[in-house]
């Protein structure tokens, strides 16, 4: 026959008895390590995706470096491209002064080398007149070149 404890359903109890054979079994089963069993064909594609996964992670940082070096070049190219265009304004600001200067002191030979100015400095510092008509003599050169020597006969 069954026996059963009915106090232990009354409110005011103090005295409770639980079934020992419940947690006996939870401790049973959290000693037990649970076994998978391992298929040697998943073992295999495992190594072979982590292989796949080293090789795309392999591929994506020689991009990278490949793309760093990419963009170094042009970060280059341009720091020279700028000082090439730096130093060509500076030769064409210097071409401009040169030009200018060369316009100035064109001017002032001008200025110095005038006809009205030259025929003043002659007549005043040097002392110079205008050639008379009668000074001028004329020289044939229609019967060709030739030399004549005369020697004095006193000396």
């Amino acid at each position: 026959m069954n026996e059963y404890a009915f106090e232990l359903f009354e409110s005011g109890s103090a005295a409770r008895v639980r079934s020992s054979a419940a947690p006996q079994r939870r401790a049973e089963e959290r000693e037990k390590p649970q076994l998978k069993k391992v298929d040697p064909k998943s073992v295999e594609v495992k190594k072979q995706e982590e292989r796949s996964s080293n090789l795309r992670i392999g591929r994506m940082i020689l991009l990278a470096a490949v793309i760093f070096c990419v963009i170094f070049c042009q970060i280059s190219a341009g720091a020279e491209r700028y000082e090439l265009i730096r130093q060509i304004a500076e030769v064409e600001a210097e071409i401009e002064v040169a030009k200018s200067e060369n316009v100035r002191l064109n001017t002032e030979l001008n200025a110095k080398m005038s006809i009205n100015r030259i025929e003043t400095y002659a007549e005043q510092v040097l002392g110079m007149k205008k050639i008379e008509n009668y000074q001028v003599e004329c020289v044939d050169r229609s019967q060709g070149d030739r030399v004549l020597y005369y020697t004095s006969l006193s000396r």
